[in-house]
């Protein structure tokens, strides 16, 4: 540094002097008349030293700072630049957890949704139970019908008559009176038959199958039996008919039953060689 700085003042004093030779003056032409005095040199005198002195101690304290300031700047260069890149990176990772946190906050968002419209489903779930309670205990503190056999006489009489409809009235109140367990096949075979003759099979075969499953004791459970063959035949079923009459069978039934029996499967049979013929 001292180095450039001793060659850059050499160079404006050889500026200044250079300047101070164009302009003519005694001194000079009379250099030319007298060549000798041209090499004349006169040293500086002490004041004139210690004023050197000074100035290169000034020069010199100034290019130190100089150099201090340079090298300071530098390191506040690479700092800078550090800093930069710390602060590009932290600002990288916040945006990412800002898009994360908006992802999350979108996902919490719709399971607050879902989980709104699945209490929403639970409390109508709750509303219809409560219903339904409300119902079963008004049906539970209403006094219960009891059976009456003049009911279950009047329904078979009805359906002597013919008179299917108010027959089908009769068992039913007998039916859901609680009536002993000794009468439940005869007024599902009753239904049945109620049924059979309004042609409405698929409720006759619904009480029919009732008695067949719950009452093999009962007096109508053989009875049961034919009349689903015959339903079931009239349908056009006539496997499940022949199932049913051979289901019968198998429990020793009376001697007359049997023969009705024996001769409906012998007719469906007939029947059905005579189709497949």
């Amino acid at each position: 540094m001292k180095r450039y700085f001793y060659i850059s003042l050499l160079g404006s004093l050889t500026f200044l002097t250079a300047g101070c030779s164009s302009i003519p003056s005694p001194a000079v032409q009379e250099s030319a008349e007298q060549p000798i005095e041209m090499y004349v040199w006169n040293p500086p005198d002490d004041h004139e030293l210690e004023l050197r002195r000074k100035r290169q101690k000034t020069l010199d304290g100034i290019s130190r700072e100089v150099e201090i300031l340079s090298s300071n700047q530098q390191n506040i260069n690479h700092k800078s630049q550090v800093f930069d890149s710390k602060l590009k990176q932290s600002i990288q990772k916040v945006e990412s957890l800002e898009k994360n946190l908006q992802a999350r906050i979108q996902f919490q968002k719709i399971q607050q949704e879902q989980l709104k419209r699945e209490l929403d489903k639970l409390n109508l779930s709750q509303n219809f139970l409560k219903s339904r309670l409300v119902s079963f205990e008004a049906m539970r503190s209403q006094p219960k019908k009891k059976f009456s056999k003049r009911d279950y006489t009047a329904a078979i009489n009805y359906l002597k008559d013919g008179k299917l409809k108010q027959s089908m009235h009769k068992f039913n109140v007998a039916l859901h009176a609680n009536p002993p367990v000794a009468l439940k096949d005869n007024i599902h075979f009753g239904l049945a038959s109620v049924y059979f003759k309004l042609r409405k099979y698929s409720k006759a075969i619904k009480h029919l199958e009732a008695v067949r499953k719950n009452y093999p004791k009962g007096d109508k459970w053989h009875m049961s039996h034919i009349m689903l063959g015959i339903i079931h035949n009239i349908k056009g079923e006539k496997s499940r008919a022949l199932y049913i009459l051979n289901e019968a069978l198998k429990k020793n039934p009376p001697a007359s039953i049997k023969r009705t029996i024996d001769l409906m499967m012998n007719k469906i049979q007939g029947e059905s060689g005579h189709a497949r013929s």
